[in-house]
Formats: C-alpha cells, structure tokens, sequence
C-alpha cells in the first residue's frame, strides 16, 4: 500500500499532520473494529476483520512517512550544524595573517 492509498483509505490528505491521521484512524476504527461487533458472524464478521486490518495499515503507512520526514528533517538541522561548527573550527585553526602577509596584499 502506498501513501496515496493509504491517505484515501482515512480519508485525509498527504499533507495531513499526525494528529489528524490519528484522529482519522480512530474514527475508522471504531466504525470497523471486530470487538464491537461479538453478535456479527461469518462473512460480515471476515468483512470487518479485513476493514480494520486495512485501516490499521493504512495508519501505519502514513505514520511511518511522517516519521520519516521528522527524521529528514532532524537529520537536515544536524547536517547544517556540523557544517557551520565545522567552518569555524577550520577558520579558528588558520594562523592568522602576518604583517608580511598583509604587506603582499
């Protein structure tokens, strides 16, 4: 299941927050959740097994992309920090100009 099926399937959009997927899956898991249903046999009972094993997938995909763009996201400032920490650790370790330096200026 891809991240578009899985967005129709909660009925939210790809741009959706975690919040919203949660509230989303909670609201389809309750209208589809097996327990709720101890009177319903046979095929509605395999229907709404079935319901709720596509739903929570559907929750899964889509967590596991936000999850995915956090950690993008974390591992992007970290990058950006290293490197700025990095360029002024070299720039502190450059000796600094002399006057014979400047003089060639």
């Amino acid at each position: 299941m891809n991240s578009a099926e899985a967005a129709s399937i909660l009925g939210v959009s790809l741009e959706s927050s975690k919040q919203d997927v949660a509230r989303a899956y909670r609201a389809k898991a309750r209208a589809s959740h097996p327990d709720r249903f101890v009177d319903v046999e046979g095929a509605e009972r395999d229907r709404l097994v079935t319901e709720f094993r596509t739903v929570r997938e559907a929750r899964d995909v889509l967590i596991d992309r936000l999850a995915g763009a956090d950690f993008t996201d974390l591992n992007f400032a970290a990058f950006v920090a290293r490197r700025d920490v990095e360029a002024w650790t070299t720039a502190a370790q450059e000796p600094a100009p002399t006057q014979n330096d400047r003089d060639a200026l």
